[in-house]
């Protein structure tokens, strides 16, 4: 039988791939987030799959969105979450989400909207005209 052993390399304590977090506000609370292993990412994908569901989709985002984060900002966001008085909108998860991924990849988010148009024709084309019939 063919088995497999994955080694434990980092210590305990080291929760990143050697990267500084991420260290952001969120109404005056310092959150820090990790940039995600492959694993990670891959669990995101497939929760975001064509096959899943809306409610699975939003669920993968929310739970992506907590593991990235350290136990402090776990911590405070599962609070806010569950709270009935001070809750943290949805929206704003997607817009820290996009903050992340923007500062992960190392450029700006741009929405749709936003993106250049296509070039203009800009000069001959490489294929010779056919002559006219004599």
């Amino acid at each position: 039988m063919r088995e497999f052993v994955t080694a434990a390399e980092k210590s305990e304590e080291s929760t990143d791939d050697g990267d500084e977090p991420i260290v952001f506000l969120v109404d005056g609370h310092e959150m820090r987030a990790y940039k995600p292993t492959e694993g990670q990412f891959a669990l995101l994908m497939m929760a975001m799959g064509r096959h899943a569901s809306t409610t699975d989709q939003f669920a993968g985002v929310v739970d992506f969105f907590f593991n990235v984060l350290d136990e402090p900002s776990q911590q405070y966001v599962s609070n806010r979450m569950m709270s009935r008085d001070d809750i943290i909108p949805l929206e704003k998860i997607v817009e820290i989400m996009e903050f992340l991924t923007e500062e992960w990849g190392g450029r700006p988010f741009q929405r749709p909207s936003a993106s250049t148009s296509s070039r203009r024709n800009g000069g001959r084309k490489s294929t010779p005209r056919t002559p006219a019939l004599t």
